[in-house]
């Protein structure tokens, strides 16, 4: 009996690590269409960069499409800043990942004696310079400079 559950048991664990290892992999590839009741949605790169849009006031242009921001940093910060692109995680709010976002950039200037550019993200927020966002009606961000990102 107990070789039975230990069988169970070894099969279970086998599985969910090929099915975790399937997720994984699929999670490399930069964009997947997804279809929802018949409607198509893409992933579109959206340029924000004179649009004078932050983690302050991102909610009132762009809606709950975002998949990744990409925030404008002064070239001179360039040195310090790891990862450009921040990914949007699903399973938080909206508010949650700008709290997340605005607090990585403030401990990264906190790190390297930068304690006023800091403050000015605390006060105004991160100014954003581009956006992914997967949508099934891009002609609500019509007004901005769009890129379709394609699949190859």
């Amino acid at each position: 009996m107990e070789e039975i559950i230990k069988n169970r048991t070894l099969f279970i664990i086998i599985i969910a690590s090929l099915i975790l290892m399937i997720f994984l992999k699929g999670k490399d590839k930069e964009y997947v269409s997804a279809i929802n009741e018949n409607n198509i949605y893409e992933l579109y790169l959206i340029d924000l960069e004179d649009k004078n849009i932050t983690t302050k006031n991102i909610g009132k242009y762009i809606t709950c499409d975002i998949v990744s921001i990409y925030p404008s940093v002064d070239k001179k910060y360039e040195n310090i800043i790891k990862s450009k692109w921040y990914d949007i995680d699903k399973l938080i709010s909206k508010d949650d990942n700008i709290k997340k976002i605005e607090d990585y950039y403030q401990e990264l200037f906190r790190q390297n004696a930068l304690s006023e550019e800091a403050i000015y993200i605390s006060l105004n927020g991160l100014k954003i310079s581009k956006v992914k966002i997967m949508t099934n009606n891009i002609s609500k961000y019509k007004k901005y400079d769009i890129k379709k990102i394609y699949v190859s």
